[in-house]
């Protein structure tokens, strides 16, 4: 049975019409307007914006899976993940161990007895304790970072449809930076809850 048309749209978001067959952008992962008809394809005009969320909340680590799984292939893909998922849990107990042996030792207070600092301090002396302390003050403020390149863009455009409000990018990430930098100074994360 022959089809008439349908309607595509170009990566520039112009709308045009095909027979069935022909060269054609999936609507729905084109960007621009979105299709009309109510099919729920206007949910997913907005990808981009998903996706740094989904970066934002998971993490840029969970991004690698895929990447690992296409150069690896299948096989050498998931052995090699099933092998990472061993050495953490292996590293995590480890760990967990040391901190525990460090809780009954009575040199710390109860606070940071049981930290990856103090567990470094011990294992390294003063060395390991402040090596530790900048690897992790570094990685976490790689994180920041990150959530800051996938949270500003989102913001920019939820300012900007809501509030009708173009605010920079660099205005953006002073205002978060000053609004995340108390939490950057707590000592103890369980004076927050």
């Amino acid at each position: 049975p022959a089809q008439g048309p349908i309607e595509t749209i170009d990566h520039q978001g112009h709308s045009e019409g095909m027979a069935v067959g022909g060269p054609s952008i999936d609507p729905l992962l084109a960007s621009g307007p979105a299709p009309k008809g109510g099919s729920g394809a206007e949910l997913l005009k907005d990808l981009p914006a998903v996706f740094n969320l989904a970066v934002a909340v998971l993490g840029p680590g969970i991004l690698s899976m895929p990447f690992v799984l296409r150069e690896g292939g299948l096989m050498v893909g998931s052995l090699l993940l099933v092998l990472a998922a061993l050495a953490c849990d292996y590293t995590t107990a480890r760990l967990c161990e040391c901190a525990w042996a460090l809780r009954g030792s009575g040199e710390e207070d109860g606070a940071t007895r049981r930290s990856l600092e103090a567990v470094m301090g011990k294992a390294f002396g003063p060395w390991g304790h402040l090596a530790s302390t900048v690897i992790v003050s570094l990685y976490l403020f790689g994180c920041i970072c990150g959530n800051l390149v996938a949270v500003v863009p989102l913001l920019q455009r939820v300012l900007l449809t809501t509030f009708d409000l173009a605010v920079s990018r660099a205005t953006l990430v002073a205002c978060l930076s000053v609004l995340e930098l108390p939490l950057c100074l707590v000592s103890d994360l369980g004076a927050l809850g």
